[in-house]
């Protein structure tokens, strides 16, 4: 009996350990619930490596590889698990040279092109069921010499067309892009069609070769696009056929040197085409770097018009290797992006890119006859009928060819829903006469709220014009009737400032458009509503009555840091002003930079931002009276409270459309602007991790435009940041209706990532807006759109609209704010009297799936072997009490 218990004992410990094993084990990365099939060792020989793979129209796989001694081999499967034993073949390609393309058609049978050690291009075709046999193709057909680089596309009627570059040094065969389409079924074909003559083509290695074909399917008169690399010339071309390749129109140059903000050049321009609309994409960098931006260009008239350029991935990320168009179904264009270890798969249905999808990423592979793993690499990726075929050879200890498969998700869950931002919430903003909202400032509070404030004018009657100041808050569910705290000012207020401390005090700052004066106010936040409990305006000490735009922060002292610009004449500049006292009493102005002894002709736009060291950054922007003139943004900083500062430093000389700068975490420095180089605008963010003394290279946030574009930064502290723009969506425009689109961008790990958009329609004529951002304390993104339209019949409307969604698995700190030093000299305090204005914005390892322990599987798995241990001691117990008793 004792023995059996005993038994029983070793028997639930053995169980209890089975249980840590299994709790512990790593465990795949999630594939979204689409299994992988069991991989096959096609080759089962070693040395076998470049397999290449199609699959034909009836769903059998085709795979061909090279084995380093024996050349070419051939496997074949109508089904993906039972496969043909592997075969020497002796295809007419050689084994060394490049890889053969192979594409399937419509009739059941597999066009093959190859280039030959000379360059020659040849063609032929095999039925499905003989492509393991060369000698039952038709006889090759040479279609072109010297070439560098081809691309295939059949069009609507199953004809053949092929684009290729040449390097031919003859002047009967010019180097250049050429065009070709077979006549009957392959057997003949048309003669080559010179599109685009080049010297430059011919000192050109395969490597710097790239062309793209693609075909719009329609029946008559369909169009074909041929669009190109000219690397010497840092250029990417494009050509269109309006008659099935007869003749072809003009070449254009889709994007070139003086298009590209910063270092790089653009390349690897590929083209995809259905019906009327016509989809480009390509790269800028340098080709042979590990790092680019991807974007892409829209059209839905067949390339005669084109929307904004986007970034694809929303900024700089791994460079691929090629951009592969793997399906086209008149609804979604879906891509695969070739990188160095896995490639990606990402769609664009007609308005947005999808989100990057990680189907591709391989489960974890071993040898079932070995046990060794299995580093899958040189991978072909083929997909058909929404299957993901991937053939790759084992470049580890195995030096094998495998197979595997798996279906993957409908590409319209590719992508993120855009109701998750819900519907508009509306704040009218009305007046009699004329009402217009000519300025705009918000700011999120501590307790979940939005702060809104604006300025409105109206005009009597009797040509009276008169402005008010009105205030409103948004609670998180609804908004709050406004409430005009100034009223009737005989003076035009601009450029509002709203900030909020510590204290829980709201403070304003705004320029009297007519005297110049830089205006303060402020109160307790629960007593914003209340005119009454606002403190006198008074005017801020400035040697000159021509400011322009302000900025402020407070310390967590309640020591209030304001900056302006005295943008032109004498004593322009960026001046400083400090008060302890909450605004009755300011310093004297310190001169942080002095434009004149600089000959800078303009200065404008001062933002300013503290540190946790009490650390003031400073950026402002050089403006030009005159075009040519330089311009830029630049950079200071000061580490006694605003007493000195450091020389100005440069971070760009484009001309500046907005910026702005935030701090967080201990010495982290972000500024984002956008700039206009004299081609394009182009969203632009650079950091600095040490306090502002080394800056990173700048990174692109969204793309580029023709035109300048609404963006703003949300922040509230540790690195949230969320970059939002307004762009217009590329449609026909509907009558008396401006349909837009709101781009989100948020900060994730050193780089920029698309998040979700927007849809934005506003219904009326003259449609103007701006756009506002705040992150609140209870975790939402509200982005606010004051916006003014006229109805029918001339009427003016105002209103601000409001879209929020809630920042999921974000945490919100708290973080206190610095105190700055005091100057070494103490300032003298200027009274300030009461002011009456006057009249008048991985390379991971191969084959790895990131499996790892979770935080809950290790703490699991640590209690289970702690119970484990003790049942072990409870059992050794029992067992030596057991013996003494017997």
């Amino acid at each position: 009996m004792k023995n059996s218990k005993f038994l029983l004992h070793k028997l639930l410990i053995l169980v209890m350990f089975t249980l840590i094993f299994l709790a512990s084990a790593p465990k795949s990365h999630a594939q979204n619930n689409q299994d992988w099939s069991t991989p096959v060792n096609l080759s089962s020989s070693g040395l076998a490596t470049n397999p290449n793979m199609v699959v034909d129209v009836n769903g059998a796989i085709h795979v061909i590889w090279v084995d380093k001694i024996s050349g070419y081999k051939y496997s074949g499967s109508n089904d993906g698990v039972t496969w043909t034993p592997p075969k020497e073949v002796e295809f007419p390609f050689e084994p060394d040279g490049r890889p053969p393309v192979l594409i399937p058609d419509r009739n059941g049978s597999i066009r093959v092109f190859w280039v030959t050690d000379d360059g020659g291009l040849l063609y032929s075709q095999s039925a499905s069921a003989d492509f393991s046999d060369p000698r039952k193709w038709t006889s090759p057909t040479r279609i072109g010499s010297d070439v560098l680089d081809f691309d295939v596309a059949f069009d609507a009627r199953g004809i053949l067309n092929v684009a290729f570059i040449r390097k031919s040094l003859t002047d009967s065969n010019p180097a250049g892009v050429y065009h070709r389409k077979s006549i009957v079924g392959g057997g003949s074909w048309s003669a080559p069609a010179p599109l685009f003559l080049s010297e430059y083509f011919r000192s050109a290695s395969n490597s710097d070769a790239y062309i793209r074909i693609s075909t719009s399917g329609e029946m008559e008169n369909e169009r074909i696009y041929i669009t190109w690399d000219d690397r010497a010339q840092k250029r990417i071309y494009m050509t269109v056929s309006e008659d099935s390749g007869l003749t072809w129109g003009s070449v254009l140059q889709v994007k070139g040197p003086g298009d590209i903000s910063g270092t790089g050049a653009p390349f690897n321009l590929t083209v995809a085409a259905y019906g009327d609309n016509v989809l480009l994409m390509w790269q800028v960098g340098e080709p042979s770097s590990s790092g680019c931006t991807i974007y892409s260009q829209f059209s839905i008239d067949g390339g005669r018009n084109w929307s904004e350029v986007t970034a694809v991935l929303g900024g700089p990320s791994e460079c691929p290797m090629e951009i592969k168009i793997v399906d086209l179904s008149g609804e979604y264009v879906s891509v695969m992006l070739i990188g160095h270890v896995s490639p990606m798969l990402i769609a664009w249905n007609g308005e947005r890119w999808s989100d990057v999808q990680e189907q591709t990423r391989l489960p974890p592979i071993s040898n079932p006859l070995t046990f060794d793993t299995v580093m899958l690499g040189c991978r072909f990726d083929f997909i058909y009928n929404r299957t993901l075929y991937v053939v790759g050879c084992d470049q580890g200890d195995g030096q094998d060819v495998w197979f595997l498969s798996r279906s993957l998700e409908m590409v319209e869950d590719w992508f993120s829903p855009l109701s998750v931002w819900g519907v508009a919430h509306t704040l009218p903003v009305t007046s009699e006469g004329l009402h217009q909202i000519s300025d705009f400032a918000s700011v999120a509070d501590d307790g979940g709220n939005v702060q809104v404030m604006w300025s409105k004018s109206s005009l009597s009657a009797n040509g009276v014009l008169t402005s008010a100041i009105e205030i409103s808050h948004w609670n998180g569910e609804q908004w709050a009737a406004p409430v005009s705290i100034f009223g009737s000012l005989n003076s035009m207020p601009m450029h509002l400032s709203m900030i909020t401390d510590s204290l829980g005090r709201l403070l304003v700052l705004w320029v009297d458009g007519f005297s110049g004066d830089l205006a303060f106010s402020y109160t307790g936040l629960e007593k914003a509503r209340l005119p009454s409990q606002w403190a006198n305006i008074t005017g801020l000490p400035s040697p000159s009555k021509l400011i322009s735009s302000s900025d402020a922060v407070v310390d967590g002292s309640g020591r209030i840091i304001a900056v302006y610009a005295v943008p032109t004449n004498e004593n322009r500049g960026i001046y400083l002003v400090q008060s302890i006292d909450n605004g009755r009493n300011w310093s004297i102005p310190v001169q942080v930079f002095d434009a004149i002894s600089e000959e800078w002709e303009r200065i404008d736009e001062p933002r300013i931002a503290v540190d946790r060291d009490g650390v003031l950054h400073l950026i402002f922007v050089r403006q030009t009276l005159r075009m040519g003139q330089p311009a830029g943004l630049y950079y200071s900083r000061s580490l006694s409270g605003g007493e000195t500062w450091s020389t100005p430093q440069v971070l760009s000389t484009g001309g500046i459309q907005w910026a702005e700068i935030v701090s967080y975490d201990e010495k982290t420095v972000h500024v984002v602007w956008q700039e206009y180089d004299g081609l394009v605008y182009a969203n632009l963010s650079q950091v600095s991790e040490d306090g502002g003394e080394t800056w990173s290279r700048q990174i692109n946030v969204g793309g580029v435009s023709s035109e300048p574009t609404r963006v703003t930064l949300a922040s509230r502290g540790g690195g949230l940041l969320h970059f939002l723009q307004l762009m217009k969506k590329f449609e026909t425009p509907a009558l008396n209706q401006e349909n837009l689109i709101l781009q989100d961008w948020k900060w994730d790990n050193g780089s920029w990532s698309p998040d979700l958009p927007k849809d934005i329609s506003i219904t009326g004529g003259q449609v103007t807006y701006s756009l506002f951002a705040n992150i609140t304390s209870a975790g939402h993104l509200v982005v606010l759109l004051p916006v003014e339209y006229s109805e029918p019949g001339g009427i003016n409307k105002s209103e601000i609209l409001l879209f929020s969604r809630y920042l999921e698995g974000v945490d919100i700190n708290h973080v206190l704010p610095a105190v700055l030093p005091t100057p070494s000299t103490e300032a003298a305090d200027i009274d300030v009297s009461v002011v009456n204005p006057t009249a008048t914005q991985d390379l991971s390892t191969l084959n790895t799936d990131r499996n790892s322990f979770s935080f809950a599987r290790i703490i699991v798995g640590f209690v289970l072997i702690v119970v484990s241990v003790l049942i072990v001691v409870f059992v050794l117990i029992r067992q030596r009490t057991g013996n003494r008793d017997t």
